[in-house]
């Protein structure tokens, strides 16, 4: 071979050097940067799919019992996949009962409706209704002092999203004792 015409030879090699590096860089960036962009973003993208997720239905067990000292709440999920919410009571003096309710959970103070008295032994561990499913729960009011308001809102990854759904609650019908254990599939009148 003879090799008598290098001028351009140089230049060309240069600069796919060049464009090799830059390549190797800008590659070697996004590895990097992409799981620290995601982890940044997720938590937030997390409540965003959690939007809509649930309702309160408004029920005849959508009340407070002030003879036995509970209040009733029906939940309904637009969505499957919930684990985790929060619950806000508010009482007639503006204090607020938070309930951070998981899935399987017995908390005290709180449980399913016919499933024994919320958080003592032997009562029922929480279940989330499945999508376009409603379920009941009852909590016991704070100090005898009923709960005029209840708030909703999902739980995803420890982050607590915006409240889904507020309901002012009333005092239950004469025929509803939220102390009684009908079973937990009753059919619900919605008022």
């Amino acid at each position: 071979m003879n090799f008598q015409n290098k001028k351009g030879i140089g230049s060309v090699l240069a600069n796919s050097l060049i464009i090799l590096v830059v390549l190797v860089l800008v590659s070697a960036m996004g590895i990097a940067l992409v799981p620290v962009i995601k982890k940044s973003f997720s938590g937030f993208g997390d409540c965003i799919d959690a939007q809509n997720s649930i309702d309160i239905v408004n029920t005849q067990f959508t009340c407070f019992d002030l003879n036995n000292n509970l209040a009733g709440l029906t939940i309904k999920s637009n969505k499957d996949g919930l684990k985790k919410l929060r619950i806000a009571f508010t009482n007639g003096s503006g204090a607020v009962t938070i309930f951070d309710v998981v899935r399987g959970d017995s908390p005290s103070g709180f449980g399913m409706l016919g499933g024994g008295i919320p958080g003592v032994a032997g009562s029922q561990q929480i279940q989330f209704p499945d999508a376009l499913q409603q379920l009941k729960y009852v909590a016991v009011l704070s100090s005898g002092n009923a709960f005029v308001k209840a708030e909703v809102s999902p739980v995803v990854k420890k982050n607590i999203c915006n409240v889904e759904d507020t309901i002012d609650l009333k005092l239950c019908d004469g025929d509803i004792n939220l102390a009684q254990e009908p079973p937990i599939s009753v059919n619900v009148k919605v008022v």
